[in-house]
């Protein structure tokens, strides 16, 4: 085998083993979220196989698996997070997730638009006392209504 030959081989191999390791990646994702969500991993994992976006978006431009990956990674971290990581430490993975995936497409910004906001509520309301939670709630849902009038 040349050298060229062998380049050649490389070339055509690293795309694949890349779908690959993604598809693999969105299967162990599944695997701890369904028992966080209360499913049969069986059942989570015959959907997530038969899911036309599945079959269709992952046999097409890259862009989308990493999105796909990205985001089920970013799930992960909210739903079933590890219980080694600190919370600062998963909030510093989540951030790092989330640019990498805005590295990749900026549509991953309105998917995890729900984890972030839930995120960032948390942490504001972390340092509110317990009595302040619900009227600060309502008042950051407001806050948008007020630009309105």
């Amino acid at each position: 085998i040349t050298s060229s030959s062998s380049s050649a081989y490389r070339m055509l191999l690293a795309p694949r083993l890349t779908a690959c390791l993604i598809s693999l990646l969105l299967d162990l994702a599944a695997l701890r979220l369904a028992p966080a969500c209360g499913r049969k991993v069986s059942a989570v994992l015959l959907c997530l196989s038969t899911a036309w976006p599945v079959l269709i978006l992952h046999t097409r431009p890259f862009s989308n698996s990493y999105e796909s990956s990205i985001l089920s990674l970013l799930l992960v971290l909210y739903l079933a997070p590890p219980r080694s990581l600190s919370p600062s430490a998963l909030g510093l993975l989540a951030g790092s997730l989330l640019a990498l995936g805005l590295f990749f497409r900026f549509t991953l910004l309105f998917y995890s638009f729900p984890l972030l906001l839930i995120s960032l509520s948390s942490a504001i309301f972390s340092f509110l006392p317990p009595r302040l939670h619900r009227t600060a709630f309502a008042r950051l849902l407001s806050a948008p209504l007020a630009f309105k009038q």
